[in-house]
């Protein structure tokens, strides 16, 4: 079962979108592109999924979010903004690779941060993906690279792309952990999903719309 699932992720680079099959993963939608960028997709469970993070600056209209803000001013925030992650210790292509992060502000934001046909996934998204790569536990091999302490079997290329505090706008956990938003939001805040280094759960948690985390898209 597990492979009727999953194995559309160990093919979704077979197809380029010039030979679309309605059979094959993401109905042959190898790459696609949005604001400048090239994503490679992948399927998992029947969702087609970009299979790396976010990196716009802007939203679906081409409106800007606030970049370049410093510790004080993320924090404060109360409207979108997109953060590149400052590191010393990060390589040459850590955008590309890790994506950038977002607050909450701009996931819930009505212009979206998605490709037109594309959103960001939901808590019940999230759930049935979930379901599909075999549960909350013993299933983030699945999802990591091999570079981090995974087998991406999945093919959804998961990196630990740390995250921008909410308290203090710091950036922190680079290597470690990786987060993903949801746009539902409970009494605790905005839902999301994370990994981290040396586990092997996929984890839920909430927190306030002034984190900034990654982003994952959806195709609808």
């Amino acid at each position: 079962m597990r492979c009727a699932l999953l194995c559309g992720a160990f093919t979704a680079g077979a197809l380029s979108a010039q030979t679309a099959s309605p059979t094959a993963p993401c109905n042959g939608l190898e790459t696609l592109t949005y604001a400048g960028e090239v994503y490679r997709t992948v399927e998992v469970g029947g969702q087609c999924w970009f299979a790396e993070n976010l990196r716009t600056e802007h939203y679906r209209n081409g409106d800007p979010l606030r970049a370049g803000l410093r510790n004080r001013a993320w924090k404060r925030a109360k409207n979108g903004a997109v953060a590149e992650y400052v590191s010393e210790f990060d390589e040459p292509g850590s955008r590309a690779l890790h994506g950038l992060l977002y607050n909450g502000y701009a996931v819930l934001d009505p212009r979206g941060l998605c490709p037109v046909g594309w959103r960001v996934p939901s808590d019940a998204d999230w759930q049935a993906f979930e379901v599909a790569i075999g549960g909350s536990t013993n299933s983030a091999d699945a999802l990591k690279t091999p570079r981090w302490d995974g087998d991406n079997r999945s093919g959804f290329t998961a990196t630990p792309a740390g995250l921008r505090a909410s308290t203090t706008g710091e950036f922190v956990y680079r290597g470690q952990m990786t987060y993903w938003w949801s746009t539902t939001l409970d009494p605790r805040g905005l839902l999301f999903r994370h990994l981290a280094f040396h586990f092997n759960s996929f984890s839920r948690s909430a927190s306030h719309l002034e984190l900034g985390l990654s982003v994952r898209c959806l195709k609808e």
